[in-house]
């Protein structure tokens, strides 16, 4: 009975000595793992302050970019403005100069003799004075482009006699003149209609005059080619002197 009693005791002793042995086990393994535990939850959070930090930069990026593509915008928006502009300006620059096929309201003039050109050659002479005449008019009222036998004039053309006939950009020609002129019709037909005008000198000098108020004239360039080897712009020349 005694030894029974001892090994019970033995037995609960070895029993609760276990007990204790995996209670302090668990509390160490408790211990470990809370410390683990703290452990990530710091390198999460250092991690996370580390990705809220980049993600602060990256929208400060963002909005640094959205300002420039502003400004880039509102300055693209005003070169294309400028860019137009210019591209205005030299196309009405290249219809003022005659190299470029050009159309508009204006007048179609036709001058004809009213007799042979062979029973009074003195009076058709005076033909090359009077177109020039019909073109200072014209020009003084405002004409944007004139064309003489669909002859651009520009500011080299000639209008000479040669012979019995009329030199335009070097080409010969003969009555009749037919005269396009592109600019306000009133302003124009005014200019030379007036009382002792150019027109009132043509029909005294026997020449027939008719004018035409046109919606749409058609002035085709320049075909010829202009030369240019003396005159140079003056900035160019200022340049040299400095």
């Amino acid at each position: 009975m005694i030894r029974k009693r001892k090994g019970s005791l033995a037995i609960a002793l070895i029993c609760i000595f276990v007990g204790v042995l995996i209670i302090l086990q668990m509390k160490t393994v408790d211990q470990i793992g809370g410390s683990v535990d703290s452990e990530r939850a710091g390198d999460l959070a250092a991690e996370l302050k580390v990705l809220e930090d980049k993600n602060q930069e990256l929208t400060d990026q963002l909005k640094d970019l959205q300002e420039q593509l502003a400004v880039y915008e509102t300055s693209t928006v005003g070169s294309d403005e400028a860019i137009q502009k210019k591209k205005e300006a030299l196309e009405k620059e290249k219809i003022l100069a005659g190299v470029v096929d050009t159309v508009g309201e204006g007048l179609v003039i036709t001058i004809d003799s009213e007799i042979s050109q062979s029973s009074d050659a003195a009076l058709y002479s005076k033909s090359s004075d009077l177109l020039l005449a019909l073109v200072n008019e014209l020009n003084a009222a405002g004409a944007e482009a004139i064309a003489i036998n669909d002859e651009r004039i520009i500011n080299t053309s000639e209008i000479r006699q040669a012979g019995s006939y009329i030199n335009i950009n070097r080409n010969k020609y003969a009555a009749p003149f037919e005269v396009k002129v592109i600019g306000n019709p009133q302003d124009l037909s005014a200019a030379i209609k007036m009382r002792a005008g150019v027109v009132d000198t043509m029909q005294s000098n026997k020449l027939k005059v008719t004018i035409q108020e046109e919606d749409e004239v058609f002035i085709a360039a320049y075909d010829g080619v202009v030369t240019q080897k003396y005159a140079r712009p003056a900035a160019d020349n200022a340049a040299e002197e400095e």
